[in-house]
């Protein structure tokens, strides 16, 4: 194992933990959260080191996975050696950017069966925060859905799940994405470069930013009566606003959103999936070799969904995406976008 110590990973043998094998996938929540690991210097990713038992260490990377069990603990009876699953490693204990990885088992599932490894990679983290943020809001048949960042690895998934719930959904992204956001259920798709969704819309009874960086203030003008309004993990100027904004609030509502590793809610999307309500969305795969390059293309925000590290390194040819058609997509030359 290539994490943590001897005694360690001794006992964790013995508990619910499984190792994993295949791919991980590269979030754009890695950049900023845990400040203190990663950086960039001179136009390459800089891991930091934190003061650990009076040592400095380099902590682990990566939260996301798809992969093969080939080993688990005394107590772990629902999975076998050989399955192929994808999950969520421990919150805030990370390490998926790796060959190998030891994860909790009540934080995966069985992979769904229509899908390929790298699409199951792309699922859980943007998954689990789009199904949580929906189930916060309380979307039922008949809701007005505001999805900003409709087109990236939270909000493609945020608008497929509304979608399956009934709910009359609303993206926005750029025109570049306008296409594929409507294809994923969006009944409405505006190009915030050219419109301002705040004044074309209103009566939405939830609002979901997964960009982190809208006023609740602004928004508060276009919800419901008894609206919700979602984020992820708001930044400091954001953050602020919802405070001075949440305090005025009488019957709207207000929920801060981030994943938590759940196999519940895996399973509960590993059965939207097998049922074609939702598909995840990949934006590019990129070799082991070539993180540097996924992390750029992560760092510009403008993924259109997830981008994908392949940590075993195959070629491009082998990693294809499977698209709602039925037909393959190949990733392209590997380590480039695709």
């Amino acid at each position: 194992m290539q994490h943590g110590g001897g005694a360690k990973c001794r006992r964790a043998r013995s508990e619910s933990r499984i190792s994993l094998v295949d791919a991980c996938s590269i979030t754009n929540s890695l950049f900023g959260v845990d400040g203190g690991q990663f950086g960039w210097k001179n136009g390459r990713l800089s891991l930091k080191q934190v003061k650990a038992g009076g040592a400095h260490v380099t902590p682990p990377l990566g939260r996301d996975f798809s992969g093969i069990i080939v080993d688990k603990g005394a107590k772990v009876t629902n999975f076998n050696i050989g399955d192929e699953v994808y999950g969520l490693s421990q919150n805030f204990i990370k390490g998926t950017f790796a060959e190998y990885a030891t994860v909790n088992a009540n934080h995966l599932a069985r992979k769904p069966g229509n899908i390929s490894m790298a699409e199951a990679a792309a699922v859980p983290l943007v998954g689990i925060t789009a199904f949580q943020a929906i189930k916060s809001g309380n979307v039922k048949a008949g809701s007005r859905v505001l999805v900003i960042g409709a087109s990236g690895g939270v909000g493609s998934l945020a608008v497929q799940i509304a979608k399956a719930m009934g709910a009359h959904v609303i993206g926005v992204c750029s025109a570049k994405n306008k296409a594929l956001v409507e294809s994923l259920g969006a009944t409405q798709v505006i190009d915030y470069t050219k419109e301002n969704y705040i004044e074309a819309v209103q009566d939405i009874d939830f609002v979901f930013d997964t960009t982190g960086n809208e006023s609740l203030s602004k928004c508060q003008r276009i919800m419901s009566n008894n609206g919700v309004f979602a984020t992820t993990l708001p930044g400091p100027t954001v953050a602020a606003d919802l405070i001075s904004a949440t305090l005025g609030l009488k019957s709207q509502r207000v929920k801060i959103v981030s994943a938590m590793a759940n196999r519940k809610v895996l399973e509960s999307l590993t059965q939207l999936i097998e049922s074609t309500q939702i598909k995840p969305v990949i934006d590019s795969i990129y070799s082991f070799e070539a993180i540097n390059d996924g992390m750029s293309k992560s760092k510009t925000k403008h993924a259109a969904g997830k981008i994908i590290l392949a940590v075993k390194g195959k070629s491009a040819s082998e990693q294809s995406v499977k698209l709602s058609s039925g037909a393959t997509k190949p990733a392209s030359k590997l380590g480039a976008p695709a």
